[in-house]
């Protein structure tokens, strides 16, 4: 009996710790589909003329009045092995939208590992986080992941945006131990394209 309210007791303090961010975790599956169906991708590359030899999430970014895709670098360059023929597509089409490819880094290592994209079809997208850079969730191609310590993104998930409670990016899923690498690194580079 003692053990069943000890239980109960640390059960009930984990959960009231966590309410808020349960809460607006709930928010967030409420509205996953709207956000996933227009900003989130499902992208896929060649490799040696071999289809589809790397699979990866990307997503759309709203910056300076721009649309900017974005994904990890290594889905672009990794071990040796640089791919081509970048196509992504959002989740409920059949048909594939051909980015250009305009910069990316893919220190993998150094977790500075992202890409970044332009496409004329692409209107929506997510905002970077400015103020609030503690990750939350990780949005995948067809998952909401809650971002703790323990995180874990399986084979297709680099590339997703990792957001905080307001939706807004705070970084770019690259390892599936949940490391990402900082949006404003992305953003750093955006500015110099632009220079």
């Amino acid at each position: 009996m003692v053990k069943y309210f000890t239980f109960q007791k640390e059960a009930s303090a984990i959960i009231a710790e966590n309410k808020g961010r349960i809460k607006k975790y709930e928010y967030l599956l409420d509205n996953y589909t709207l956000i996933s169906l227009n900003t989130i991708f499902y992208g896929s590359a060649d490799y040696k003329g071999k289809e589809d030899a790397r699979k990866f999430t990307a997503f759309s970014l709203y910056y300076k009045d721009k649309f900017y895709i974005i994904t990890a670098g290594h889905s672009i360059d990794f071990d040796d092995m640089k791919f081509e023929n970048f196509r992504i597509k959002k989740q409920n089409k059949d048909s594939w939208i051909y980015p250009e490819l305009l910069y990316y880094n893919n220190d993998f290592e150094g977790n500075n590992d992202f890409a970044i994209f332009r496409h004329e079809s692409i209107t929506k997208g997510l905002f970077p986080a400015t103020d609030d850079i503690n990750p939350e969730f990780i949005l995948g191609s067809s998952i909401i992941k809650i971002f703790d310590s323990d995180a874990r993104a399986a084979y297709g998930e680099s590339g997703s945006p990792v957001i905080n409670s307001e939706c807004k990016v705070v970084g770019v899923l690259i390892k599936s131990t949940g490391e990402y690498t900082d949006i404003k690194n992305v953003l750093n580079a955006i500015d110099r394209l632009d220079e």
